[in-house]
């Protein structure tokens, strides 16, 4: 199994005669190893199982090489702080996800909206969780050009070349194109169109043209049915835990009535 490199010094460990340091848990650089690669390493996976809730298992997300993830529900990135060794940032869906290790998996303590840079866990909802597997390698059979890739279409397995492999692993990025620099060489070229007609004696000066607001792309479906049921599940868990207190506070009541 080809496991993900973890950063440029660190990237694990060689065999058949470990160094001192290595059989010592520690990398090349005689630096502590990084908690995520080392439990990575020691299941033999990189794949997690996702709870949104910190409880009910949802999905599965895997850690690839090159930066790349795949999920349940689509493709992603991935990398670690550099200020931080213990935090990975996944980006995948609508959301940015800052996943803080702990023992047997990660938690994520921070969630953003891509779009937005906006924090969009809302208070006093669970945080999400992910869970280490051992020896899952799932997550490679959704990615083009990965080992194991079945094309959904034919049933079986397609092989890439390197640049075809690239272009559809990262066609999912297409949502978030953006066209401010398409607009800002046109804009400008619409300025310097009119300084010249200007310095020319016999032609009319052009009203200056306004350029037009693009609306936004719409979201894309996966994306608005992840999003969706993450917020169900949110709300759900929320009135399960107001119905819980309200049964303890009724108790509580009941209680004190038959005391007096």
């Amino acid at each position: 199994m080809s496991l993900p490199s973890f950063g440029a010094k660190d990237a694990g460990w060689r065999r058949p005669r470990p160094s001192k340091g290595h059989r010592m848990g520690l990398g090349p650089t005689g630096l502590p190893a990084l908690p995520i690669q080392a439990m990575c390493r020691n299941h033999a996976s990189t794949t997690f199982l996702w709870s949104h809730n910190g409880k009910t298992k949802s999905g599965w997300i895997q850690l690839l090489p090159g930066g790349k993830l795949s999920t349940t529900w689509c493709l992603g990135t991935w990398e670690v702080l550099a200020n931080n060794p213990d935090v990975v940032d996944m980006c995948f869906g609508t959301s940015r996800h800052l996943c803080h290790y702990k023992d047997g998996g990660f938690i994520v303590e921070q969630k953003y909206a891509l779009r937005t840079g906006k924090e969009s866990y809302k208070p006093g909802v669970p945080k999400s969780c992910g869970f280490i597997t051992h020896g899952d390698e799932r997550g490679h059979r959704g990615v083009p050009g990965e080992r194991g890739y079945k094309n959904l279409g034919q049933g079986k397995r397609k092989d890439l070349s390197d640049d075809e492999a690239e272009a559809r692993s990262m066609s999912f990025l297409q949502k978030d194109m953006d066209f401010n620099a398409f607009f800002g060489a046109w804009s400008d070229w619409q300025s310097k169109r009119a300084r010249c007609m200007a310095a020319i004696p016999w032609a009319k000066p052009e009203p200056a043209a306004e350029v037009a607001e693009v609306p936004p792309l719409p979201e894309p479906a996966f994306e608005v049915d992840l999003r969706q049921a993450e917020e169900a599940a949110d709300e759900a868990e929320m009135a399960a835990e107001a119905a819980r207190l309200a049964s303890a506070e009724a108790a509580a009541a009941r209680t004190a009535v038959e005391a007096q």
